[in-house]
């Protein structure tokens, strides 16, 4: 049984088509950390990793378990797409405008991925 994988060529056409669709850009900041001498950290300023970051943004609402009478919660979720290879980590901060999303979770492919996706919180502003 043979398996196709895709070229080097594909992979970078591919890459190249997802990103010039990117319709949006954030500043992506890193929170700087520093060892405590109390075996905890501190966090200090952050710094600016990309201060134009090409990427799609997208918002969702999602309903939780739990909250009064076990109504539901809605939490806003913000999923952003950077196109593969961009720097980016759980805890970084993204500026969206008037927005700051924190990343959660950064799914980041070590080998021949194509995009970058992230979901992220709310730090400051925001639809709700």
């Amino acid at each position: 049984m043979a398996t196709n994988y895709l070229s080097d060529y594909d992979l970078e056409q591919m890459q190249g088509t997802q990103t010039a669709h990117m319709p949006d850009t954030v500043a992506i900041s890193r929170i700087v950390r520093a060892a405590d001498g109390l075996g905890g950290f501190t966090t200090g300023a952050s710094t600016v990793v990309d201060a134009a970051a090409v990427c799609s943004v997208s918002h969702s609402t999602q309903v939780e378990k739990g909250g009064q009478a076990d109504r539901g919660l809605e939490v806003e979720q913000w999923m952003v797409t950077f196109p593969w290879g961009t720097d980016v980590q759980d805890g970084d901060l993204l500026t969206y405008g008037a927005i700051v999303l924190q990343v959660v979770d950064a799914k980041v492919s070590k080998t021949r991925g194509t995009a970058v996706r992230c979901t992220a919180d709310v730090v400051k502003g925001g639809i709700f």
